[in-house]
């Protein structure tokens, strides 16, 4: 059942060190578009030697070298509604298959071997968009002798990372070469596939020490997505799916952020929920990207987490961690620039969620003196009249 990458993984146990590396490597995508710059955060031992276009449903990658070791970063969702769509198109398919993408460019999958494995629609259609691009740069790794290939990503990015790992570890013999040793570090990672699907997984990657899920126990992301309550006949999704369907503007995570209903459905609520994230979501994706064939849905829609997580925070609030006594009279422009900065990638309502504060609350679980030291230097440039 297994390949043989079961038995020969490298490295297998968690590295703490590794670990921190890759969440600091996430948030490259953030502090590039917010500050222009990701080099007050990245690793110094790290080489960015390539970035990817966008594919489909607005997903990019990066890739970082540090000696021997290549790491692929997914990046998460972003305001766009095509990365929403990806988000929400949340049924399940079957673990092998095709995917026809827009132009008839067809993609030949497979993420698990158990023919019972089922998993999420619409990251498993991310993963295919990027795909055909990742395997063209493994291949030029192996050829410069890079063969150990970590994936990472916070997230959506965290759920591509995943995904990718089961598609690549399962791909036929000779497209990369058999060298070729994985590792996995996901982030905030929502739930990706049904308990077969996660099972497996589990005894491939994770037992062995490959494969590591990291999230924040406040977090809602990690929790998602939410399908059926079977005992009461009820449909969860998104409170505001369908105006999100029909709207033309882009998309905030703020605005779509997880706010749950529940929907009585008295005969069928599998099916309902199946038109609803699977048929509807659908034809939006196509009404952006154009005509793309996707497998049959399932009628498993009961997602699993990863076994064994790793758990870090909850996270403070902002405010609670910086903000004492008296606000100055008045504030200097640098201060309030520095506020407003900060805020927008460690405060927010979805401020458990946020790629920094992931980071920061990795070094407070295992690097406490790094932790304090940059909490006292924001608290002291946050309080600077």
């Amino acid at each position: 059942m297994f390949t043989s990458s079961f038995y020969a993984q490298t490295n297998p146990s968690f590295n703490k060190y590794e670990a921190r590396d890759m969440i600091a490597l996430c948030n490259s995508f953030t502090q590039i578009r917010l500050f222009n710059t990701d080099q007050s955060i990245v690793p110094k031992e790290y080489d960015k030697i390539y970035t990817s276009g966008v594919y489909g449903l607005d997903n990019k990658f990066q890739i970082w070298q540090k000696q021997k070791i290549a790491v692929i970063v997914y990046r998460g969702s972003t305001a766009m509604k095509s990365s929403w769509l990806e988000n929400m198109y949340s049924v399940m398919i079957a673990p092998h298959g095709q995917i026809i993408l827009p132009g008839l460019d067809t993609i030949t999958y497979r993420f698990a071997q158990s023919e019972k494995a089922r998993v999420h629609a619409g990251w498993s259609l991310g993963v295919s968009f990027l795909i055909r691009d990742i395997i063209h740069e493994i291949q030029l790794l192996n050829s410069k002798g890079i063969y150990e290939i970590v994936l990472t990503g916070h997230s959506q990015g965290g759920a591509l990372s995943q995904l990718s790992r089961a598609f690549l570890e399962n791909l036929p013999t000779g497209i990369i070469s058999s060298k070729t040793r994985f590792r996995t570090y996901a982030f905030a990672s929502p739930m990706i596939g049904n308990e077969v699907f996660i099972n497996e997984y589990a005894q491939r990657y994770e037992m062995p020490g490959t494969s590591f899920s990291i999230f924040n126990s406040e977090d809602m992301v990690p929790k998602m997505p939410i399908t059926v309550k079977y005992s009461e006949g009820k449909v969860f999704s998104f409170a505001n799916l369908e105006k999100a369907l029909d709207s033309t503007n882009n998309i905030g995570f703020k605005e779509l952020a997880f706010q749950a209903f529940t929907k009585t459905v008295s005969k069928d609520p599998i099916g309902k929920y199946i038109k609803l994230a699977g048929n509807s979501v659908h034809k939006q994706i196509e009404d952006k990207l154009g005509p793309t064939t996707m497998p049959a849905y399932s009628r498993d829609i009961v997602f699993v987490a990863n076994r064994n997580r790793i758990v870090i925070g909850p996270f403070e609030e902002l405010s609670t961690q910086l903000s004492f006594g008296e606000e100055p009279d008045t504030l200097s422009a640098q201060t309030e620039k520095y506020r407003e900065a900060l805020a927008s990638i460690r405060g927010g309502r979805m401020y458990q969620h946020k790629t920094y504060n992931y980071y920061l609350y990795f070094l407070k679980k295992y690097f406490v003196s790094d932790y304090v030291r940059i909490i006292d230097e924001e608290r002291y440039r946050w309080n600077r009249p």
